[in-house]
């Protein structure tokens, strides 16, 4: 058998020598590689800025794979199957070979075993010219000594493999298809066809699951595979099931010259059919359904952190109230919490130390698994465990694509058709439920229902709203046609709670039902009913105090006067029946009302590279602008070109510009100097956590300007991105008032 085989392989090697199949193999592995290198050459700059935990040649390899996987490999696959199938339907070489002492089964695979060595060396030969031209870039170009500079082969090994893989169901069908069809043209355009149907399913983001091509694509999209850890990804399974599939069929029908004679005709025939076909359909069925992680007995949040700052403590914190739920010691860059108390599924902030934020989607008896990797100012947080799916979506409202009924409301486009606005809606409303449906991760993990009926209110609200926006709209140019709601415009009505308070952690939500109390007690704003005295009318219990706290938190962040700040208070905290929430109140009033406009700046030592000793009082008789930022910070590197250019702007005028650096080493400080604008005064309180405290810094970059008096005139002064700065600082500065 291995000699009859042995064969075919060596009668097929010499029929291809100048069938160009490894040529055009060669020609298309370069194409990515090349453009990728050209693009890199000519911009010049993507490879200048420090990165996170990357390897230099593997981004340079991943980078371009999803054009190689995408489009040149199914091409390269589809040529090449019916070209060298078509040199023997072209000369009756099928006849001719089974003329000869050698069976079908070897003619067949051995066509096969060729088409796979050369898609395999097309694999290979993209890794190699992946490498070199890393290599050459890196050569002839600078690559920040952040980027990791070993070779690594067994990633790069691990995904090519994978592509591999992926590629074999493509190849399985179209050899298969290309035998069947003795005509050249139809397999190559029946093969076109399917990857353009891919390319145009891509492009809108549309994912068939059980699409042969989708194989070949997830695969170049996640080089580095799925996040459970499995060796391949349920699309590379799936691969290997259709190939077994393919194979069979293709076989057989060249075998028995024919669909009836190779799985009808005999019994025994037709039962082994049935059965690869009923075993090849339930594994692909249960590799194609999505799956739902289990949870977990404990409800435990840990994880660990890469990076060349001291962590201390990780926060777990509620987001609508800021309150800290957890505070989790971090020893030997590994921290690990068990929850007691249950939690309700909703999102949740995690703060690690100082530095950067995320919001995770959890509930009672899950366990999420967190990697924080932060160096310099490049930080990424990776989400495992339990809730892969949920966290891979955050938050979600659905498409945030065009809409066109909402374009046509915007413009008053034929409002008196009430009937065409609710199909509309509906229809809309529906295409996003369909979304949050078929969003999975690429390991085929859908979101728990918990998470699905939350994202579904928070949907319907969107449309809601968007039919809210239109029934005002109507109500001012054609208020005469009568609004009769369909079945579908009432589900969608009535699919959401005015009353839910899971949801009033989301601002949508929580305007939302704002703008209904308004729209519900039109009479009432009328007369001068503030929003606060509405919220305070409402039935009492958690949904109420939600709601109160969160207005009156923003109503105090809102005010700039003590004596304003101190009559919200007064008048509503004492409603909030929740003592932990009035506590909070408290606490954001008093804290707010030391940085109040009017009120003296707390002084604080401060010294420059040099060590010279600042205050503020060096500065009085001048306003003062502090920049308050840390070499880690990613957003603060953003603003600093913008603050050097305000600084030039008005370094005229009776103004200070001062950088108070926030880092917890002096070194990186003194580090980033270097860089930095020496005109700005550049400083560092002596007591950096002190500094924090006296002003509130939770969050960074943060401005403060001080009046030339000495006392506080904006604890939370706009960016000096935001158009608005200039305005606000001409007026401070009465320089629009002059003629």
């Amino acid at each position: 058998m291995l000699h009859n085989f042995k064969t075919a392989l060596q009668t097929e090697r010499i029929k291809i020598k100048r069938s160009g199949i490894f040529t055009l193999g060669f020609i298309l592995a370069l194409i990515m590689p090349l453009l990728y290198f050209t693009i890199q050459i000519i911009q010049g700059d993507m490879y200048n800025d420090r990165i996170v935990d990357t390897n230099f040649y593997f981004h340079f390899y991943k980078n371009p794979l999803a054009g190689l996987t995408g489009f040149f490999l199914p091409l390269l696959i589809i040529i090449t199957a019916s070209k060298i199938a078509q040199i023997d339907h072209k000369n009756k070489g099928w006849q001719l070979m089974e003329m000869q002492p050698i069976s079908k089964l070897s003619i067949y695979f051995s066509k096969f075993l060729i088409l796979c060595f050369n898609v395999f060396l097309t694999v290979l030969l993209y890794t190699v010219a992946s490498l070199f031209f890393a290599w050459l870039y890196h050569t002839f170009s600078d690559v920040h000594e952040s980027y990791d500079m070993s070779l690594p082969l067994s990633e790069i090994g691990y995904a090519s493999i994978r592509v591999f893989v992926a590629s074999l169901a493509i190849l399985a069908f179209q050899y298969a298809l290309s035998v069947i069809i003795s005509g050249f043209i139809w397999s190559l355009v029946i093969g076109f066809a399917m990857l353009l149907a891919q390319l145009f399913l891509s492009s809108f983001q549309i994912d068939l699951r059980w699409y042969p091509h989708n194989f070949l694509f997830v695969s170049g999209m996640n080089p580095t595979g799925g996040l459970l850890g499995s060796f391949f990804l349920p699309a590379e399974w799936l691969s290997m099931v259709y190939t077994v599939f393919f194979l069979f069929v293709g076989y057989n029908w060249y075998r028995f010259k024919g669909f009836y004679s190779a799985f009808a005709k005999a019994v025994p025939r037709a039962i082994t059919s049935l059965l690869i076909l009923a075993v090849c359909s339930g594994l692909a069925y249960y590799l194609i359904m999505p799956k739902t992680l289990e949870a977990f007995d404990k409800t435990v949040v840990k994880g660990t952190i890469s990076s060349d700052k001291n962590f201390k403590n990780i926060y777990v914190r509620d987001i609508m109230t800021q309150d800290t739920m957890a505070v989790i010691a971090v020893k030997n860059n590994k921290f690990r919490h068990e929850f007691k108390e249950e939690l309700a599924p909703q999102f949740y902030n995690i703060q690690f130390d100082k530095y950067n934020a995320i919001d995770i989607f959890m509930g009672a008896n899950d366990s999420i698994q967190l990697k924080e990797t932060l160096y310099g100012k490049d930080a990424s947080v990776s989400v495992l465990g339990t809730r892969i799916s949920e966290n891979k979506q955050q938050i979600f409202y659905g498409t945030t694509g065009f809409s066109y009924v909402g374009y046509q409301i915007e413009n008053n486009s034929s409002l008196e058709k009430v009937a065409y606005y609710m199909k509309e809606i509906y229809s809309e409303y529906e295409e996003d439920l369909s979304e949050l449906k078929n969003s999975i991760s690429v390991d085929h993990i859908k979101a728990r229902e918990d998470f699905l009926n939350r994202s579904k209110k928070l949907i319907a609200v969107k449309y809601i709203n968007k039919w809210n926006n239109y029934l005002k709209k109507k109500a001012i140019y054609n208020p005469e046609v009568p609004v009769v709601l369909t079945p579908d415009m009432n589900v969608l009505l009535s699919s959401v709670s005015y009353t839910d308070d899971a949801l009033l952690s989301d601002r949508l939500y929580f305007d939302f039902i704002k703008n209904h109390l308004a729209d519900s007690n039109k009479e009432a704003i009328d007369q001068g009913k503030t929003n606060l005295e509405l919220i305070a009318d409402l039935e009492e219990g958690t949904f109420k105090n939600k709601m109160l706290f969160t207005e009156i938190r923003s109503q105090l962040n809102d005010q700039v006067k003590i004596a304003q700040r101190d009559s919200i208070f007064n008048a509503f905290a004492a409603v909030v029946t929740n003592d932990s929430y009035r506590d909070i109140l408290d606490y954001q009033r008093k804290s707010l009302n030391k940085l109040s406009r009017g009120v003296e700046a707390v002084d604080f030592l401060s010294m420059d590279k040099d060590g010279k000793q600042y205050t503020l009082a060096d500065f009085k008789g001048k306003y003062v602008l502090i920049d308050s930022w840390a070499s880690w910070c990613g957003p603060c590197k953003a603003q600093e070109p913008y603050y050097v250019k305000k600084m030039i702007k008005y370094r005229k005028e009776n103004i200070v510009f001062v950088s108070m650096n926030m880092d917890e080493k002096e070194s990186n400080w003194l580090e980033d100097l270097t860089e930095m604008n020496t005109e700005i005064v550049q400083l560092r309180p002596l007591n950096v956590d002190a500094y924090g405290a006296l002003y509130n810094i939770d969050s960074i970059p943060r401005y403060i300007l001080i009046a030339p008096d000495g006392t506080i005139d904006d604890a939370a002064f706009t960016p000096p991105v935001n158009n608005a700065f200039d305005d606000l600082l001409d007026a401070k500065l009465g320089l629009n008032t002059r003629p």
